[in-house]
């Protein structure tokens, strides 16, 4: 299959909101240097009364604004080390990824249930490091 890109493409994870494990879809997000995404409304009364989308719910700024916070802040030195960087390794091994990007960082992202020791140090269950 050929696929054809124009221009600056800006790629990003599922909604992290709407997934039914923020945290793993957080983590996933992080492991290939995409962008973050929410999904998010403001003025919801018209559209939750007419709509039978539970994902609307889900999306009311007001109702997540710490928990988006939190994901951004949490990100943020990660997508800042990172730059315009391109993925140029990644692997899998058990519950553990490791990325590595053309800038020379490289993120290790732990989906597991125990902390997991790298060259970079301890990556704690569900978590990240980077360096």
């Amino acid at each position: 299959y050929q696929m054809v890109f124009r221009g600056s493409t800006v790629l990003s994870g599922e909604p992290i909101n709407l997934s039914s494990e923020p945290q793993i879809a957080f983590l996933e997000t992080l492991t290939t240097g995409s962008s973050l995404s929410f999904s998010l409304c403001n003025n919801y009364n018209d559209i939750v009364s007419r709509s039978s989308h539970s994902a609307v719910a889900l999306s009311v700024y007001d109702d997540i604004k710490d928990e988006v916070t939190k994901f951004i802040n949490s990100a943020k030195p990660l997508q800042e080390s990172l730059g315009s960087a391109k993925l140029v390794y990644y692997t899998k091994t058990g519950e553990l990824t490791k990325s590595v990007f053309d800038n020379g960082i490289t993120v290790y992202v732990n989906f597991g249930k125990k902390a997991v020791e790298t060259d970079l140090g301890t990556v704690d269950a569900k978590n990240f490091i980077f360096g």
